[in-house]
């Protein structure tokens, strides 16, 4: 009950806080989009704390932007801003690395902002192309995270053939040898979504990435998160941090007309192929 109540308590304080400004106002289709979107809270490990993201969209400006907000559990629920609300801030996918430390997605990136010190945000990874849908597993000291590229699967390679085909390709055509050729409304791209891990370590104060990243799907033809919708919720990570388990759409020549997606493990020291737990299964498997 206190964990249900929490949540909500989080959710009420982040809309009426953050819709303030909007009180005893006529609800106009102006005011409707320039309310406050705010994104499931992340709680710190002692429970103490919780960081949340708010999107708000500007009018004057056309522009909206989304930073990361801190609530203290311990003291009233109290709510600030935990990174400043500036142009062009979009902070989002706030995870907690300990009791002191936050994580965050910006301009694809991860950053670290520390709550004891006061000090700006630094970068975590440096990694050549956006990073997306990224989980932590302390007990292993690990980043999940997915990334599109292409065949050869790695990071390095999706950066220079993205250079490529930007100085080369002078049209939009798309061609097709195989099926899926398009999902709802959107063309299916050469580019496919992977999922990578990463360790992660502490040098000095600071929080750095400890080798190369690993690509778990590396070679299987298979797709995570799943287009167009896919998101975080399409894999996660073992409490040991030793596998990961991910949904994925068949890859099959009948795909097109398919909705079977399935529900694979593998493990995160790479190198092995991910193992489909329920083959069996007709139609769409979610949420691991």
């Amino acid at each position: 009950m206190r964990l249900i109540l929490t949540a909500a308590t989080i959710l009420t304080m982040a809309t009426s806080v953050l819709q303030a400004s909007a009180a005893l106002q006529p609800l106009t289709p102006e005011l409707m989009l320039t309310l406050a979107r705010p994104s499931t809270a992340s709680l710190s490990p002692n429970g103490q704390l919780a960081v949340f993201s708010a999107s708000r969209y500007y009018v004057d400006t056309n522009k909206s932007i989304r930073n990361l907000h801190l609530v203290n559990l311990a003291h009233n629920n109290t709510l600030s801003d935990f990174t400043p609300q500036v142009a062009d801030t979009n902070h989002d996918n706030a995870l907690w690395l300990d009791n002191d430390h936050v994580a965050f997605l910006s301009k694809g990136q991860l950053f670290v902002k520390s709550l004891a010190s006061g000090a700006e945000p630094y970068p975590l990874t440096h990694f050549p192309i956006d990073i997306s849908n990224v989980k932590f597993n302390k007990a292993a000291n690990l980043i999940a995270f997915s990334a599109a590229v292409y065949a050869d699967g790695s990071l390095a390679g999706a950066k220079e053939k993205d250079e490529e085909l930007k100085d080369s390709k002078k049209d939009t055509a798309l061609a097709f040898d195989t099926l899926m050729v398009r999902h709802w409304d959107e063309f299916i791209q050469e580019k496919k979504n992977n999922i990578f891990v990463a360790t992660i370590k502490k040098n000095g104060d600071k929080f750095v990435v400890d080798g190369e990243a690993t690509n778990l799907l590396l070679n299987t033809g298979l797709e995570s998160p799943v287009i167009p919708f896919g998101d975080q919720g399409d894999f996660d990570i073992s409490p040991d941090g030793k596998e990961v388990v991910f949904v994925s759409k068949i890859n099959t020549p009948d795909n097109a007309w398919q909705t079977t997606t399935h529900i694979y493990t593998v493990p995160t020291a790479g190198g092995a192929a991910p193992k489909n737990i329920n083959p069996e299964n007709v139609g769409a498997a979610s949420h691991p």
